[in-house]
Order: C-alpha cells, then sequence, then structure tokens
C-alpha cells in the first residue's frame, strides 16, 4: 500500500482549481463547503419526480448498489486468520440484515428478488462460519442446507430479471453511431487558444498547462470546461511534466474532482468518475491483491455523481445521452481484487484501458 497521506491533504486543498481559476504557479485556497459537501451521500430518494422514467432508474440503480455490495464477499479470501476471517464473515451477515428491505423498489417483484438475494448471501456467510467453526464435521446438516438457494439460482435470478427488465434498450434509442456522435469532444471546444495548447503539449508541456488553466478560467460552459479539465489532468497522467513539490497525480485527481465538486451536469462526469477513481486508487492505495480498496468512498461519489445526472434527467427526460451516462453510473462494477488480471486488484486494467496511448 503507499503511503501518501501527508501529500493527500494537498489533493484537497486544490481541488476547486478548475472552479475558481488558479494558475499552476498558485497555491489553491480550499474551499471548505465544497470540501463538507463531497462527504455527503446523494440520495436519490430527494428527487420527487414520480414518472416512470425516473422511478426505473431509481430502482435499477438501487439493485446494482446492492448487487456490488454482495459481490464484495469474494474480499474474504484475502485474510489468512481463522479468527479474522470469522469475525469478517459475521460482519458482512450483520450488514446483509441491514441492507434487507433498505430500499423500497417501485417494482415488487424486483424486490422480492433482491431480498431473496440479500438472504441467500447471509446464507452463504454463515455456512462458511460454521464450516471454519466446526471442520472435522463440516458444518450442521441445518446450515449447511442454507447454501442450497443461493447456489440453485437466487443471483442467477435477480441478475437475469434486472438484465432483462432492465436492459439499456428499455431506455434508450441511441444507436452506436449516434453515441459516437454526440460524445465526440470536438464539437464542444470552441477556444481558439485549444490549437495552442495542443501544440505546446508537445513543444513545452509546462506552459500547455498554464495555457489550459487560462482557457479553463475563460470558458463560462460548463460542459467545455470538463472537456479541458479531463484533458489537463490526463495530461498529468500521460505526459511528462515537471511538477515539483506535487505530483503529477495529486494534480490530476485535483483537476478530476474540481469537475465533480461542480454539482453541474455534463456529457463527460463519467469520464471524470472513473478517472479520478482508476488514477486515486493506484497512486493512493496501490494496484496489489491486498491493497485497501475503499470502494465505500468511490461510491460515495458516484452516489453524487448519479444524483446530479438523474436531476437533469428529470428535468429533460428525452436526453437519452444523460440516460445513458446514469446507467454507466448504475452499472459499473465495483473495483474487485480477483478476477482476469492475476498480478494484482482489477484497477490496473481498468487504469492501463483508461490511459494506454
Amino acid at each position: 500500500m503507499k503511503n501518501n497521506s501527508i501529500k493527500f491533504v494537498l489533493l484537497v486543498i486544490v481541488g476547486t482549481l478548475i472552479l475558481f481559476g488558479v494558475s499552476c504557479s498558485e497555491k489553491p485556497v480550499i474551499d471548505v463547503d465544497v470540501t463538507q459537501k463531497s462527504l455527503l451521500d446523494y440520495s436519490l430518494d430527494s428527487i420527487t419526480d414520480s414518472s416512470q422514467l425516473v422511478l426505473e432508474l431509481k430502482d435499477l440503480y438501487r439493485a446494482f448498489k446492492i448487487h456490488n455490495f454482495l459481490e464484495e464477499q469474494k474480499d474474504f479470501v484475502a485474510i489468512d486468520s481463522t479468527l479474522l476471517l470469522i469475525s469478517y464473515l459475521n460482519t458482512k451477515a450483520e450488514e446483509c440484515d441491514s441492507l434487507y428491505k433498505l430500499y423500497s423498489f417501485h417494482d415488487d417483484s424486483l424486490e422480492l428478488l433482491v431480498n431473496d438475494y440479500i438472504l441467500a448471501t447471509k446464507a452463504q456467510f454463515e455456512l462458511k462460519v460454521n464450516t471454519l467453526r466446526f471442520p472435522s464435521s463440516n458444518a450442521p446438516d441445518t446450515n449447511k442446507n442454507k447454501s442450497i438457494p443461493y447456489q440453485n439460482g437466487e443471483r442467477v435470478n435477480f441478475l437475469n430479471y434486472l438484465h432483462s427488465k432492465y436492459k439499456n434498450e428499455i431506455f434508450l434509442t441511441l444507436s452506436e453511431k449516434e453515441y459516437s456522435k454526440n460524445i465526440d469532444k470536438k464539437q464542444y471546444i470552441k477556444s481558439k487558444k485549444f490549437e495552442e495548447y495542443e501544440r505546446l503539449k508537445i513543444e513545452n508541456p509546462e506552459k500547455a498547462v498554464d495555457k489550459l488553466i487560462e482557457i479553463i478560467n475563460d470558458v463560462e460552459n460548463f460542459q467545455e470546461k470538463s472537456i479541458y479539465g479531463i484533458d489537463l489532468a490526463d495530461f498529468y497522467i500521460t505526459g511528462t511534466l515537471d511538477t515539483d513539490t506535487i505530483l503529477k497525480e495529486e494534480w490530476a485527481v485535483s483537476h478530476y474532482r474540481a469537475i465533480m465538486n461542480a454539482e453541474k451536469y455534463s456529457l463527460y462526469l463519467f469520464e471524470a468518475w472513473i478517472k479520478w477513481r482508476a488514477v486515486t486508487q493506484d497512486f493512493y492505495y496501490g494496484s496489489s491483491k491486498y491493497s485497501s480498496i475503499p470502494n465505500d468512498l468511490y461510491n460515495k461519489w458516484r452516489n453524487r455523481m448519479a444524483f446530479v445526472v438523474l436531476k437533469h434527467i428529470s428535468a429533460h427526460p428525452e436526453d437519452h445521452m444523460a440516460i445513458n451516462q446514469f446507467l454507466l453510473f448504475a452499472t459499473h462494477q465495483n473495483i474487485k481484487r480477483f478476477g482476469a488480471y492475476k498480478y494484482g486488484n482489477q484497477n490496473v486494467l481498468e487504469f492501463y484501458e483508461l490511459f494506454a496511448q
């Protein structure tokens, strides 16, 4: 695990860089209100729109939120101590209890499947605990039977229903060609200075950064501003820069977070969030299977961005690009320890996919 706790404070200090127009040569001033807001868990319940679209999107988001939590049960493989593992599993079983009926779903069938999935997962935790406590007898028969429903398909039934009833086509009439056209950033770049920035990226990277900060300060349209902010953050990760006392990853994180902190809609909120998560995990927490993976932190920001997007959808229900972005926030997996990549946690693959040139 990487130890950068001191420098993490600097990250917070530069967190509102884009919003308040500070150049790279200056030390930004922390905005206390914005920092406190970033800790809030934005609730979709506060959006009171009762349209079928919004209600179904809320159901979808909550169902995947629960699914992501339950999927993290696999992490216990990383615990070597039997006593610690039993304690961990008991905690997870208690968390399942708190999760049960946590949300009220508009779709009664989905609610039933979610609750069955939760209870079956809890039974798996309890079975594992009893297996660890009674290794010679391999757990009492009554406890063995608790695993049968889960093994026979509560999870599968839940996912099958979710992917059938709530598939993208239900919400969208957006072809791949239309999506590619609408997401293309070139059409939203209006600054005449951007070409100069692109040239400076090659000729003089440090001046390129100052130039893009200047562009960001001049722009009022938030979507255009977010494009420049993401480009600048990406440049810190993929380019060669002399960043003095603040490392390039910290600058990148600060720019991604400034976009998220703005609480304004943009086509590129998901991109800012997923890149912020990938860089934060890689730089502050590490790529090992045994690194800390603060999915709770990442999901607080996911919730916050989903809230902003759903508010926009409520006001603009025909905006299929916004609906698509909400679906991305809803369905994207937590960072997992184990998966296709065998030599570390699964953030390694996502980081490579996001930043490979």
